[in-house]
């Protein structure tokens, strides 16, 4: 039940760091009501959000049960999950960095 707990709390904060990175990102756009419009804005980041929460969930659960895999992720990402619950923060930015190059978060 506890290493459950773990994994959605650290889920949680990786999808938080996703949200908040991409609204950072598309602050200029969220500010003007005139011509921002929050179904279109979910609508077109749905898939990247829904990618990004997957590779979290997956993270957060390889390294629930496998804690040797941390090391491993450190070294080839330098992030470390050994630890800190704040590394889902870090990884749910980066995603949103990433999904953003590579298909594309619109704001």
């Amino acid at each position: 039940m506890e290493t459950t707990l773990l994994i959605l709390k650290a889920v949680g904060v990786g999808f938080a760091g996703v949200i908040l990175a991409t609204l950072i990102k598309a602050q200029k756009y969220v500010t003007s009501p005139s011509t921002f419009v929050w179904s279109r804005f979910i609508q077109e980041n749905k898939l990247a959000w829904i990618w990004c929460a997957v590779i979290v969930l997956l993270t957060a659960i390889i390294v629930s049960f496998v804690p040797d895999t941390a090391p491993a992720i450190k070294a080839l990402f330098g992030i470390d999950f050994s630890g800190s619950i704040g590394s889902y923060l870090v990884l749910g930015i980066g995603l949103s960095a990433l999904a953003k190059k590579k298909k594309g978060i619109t704001p």
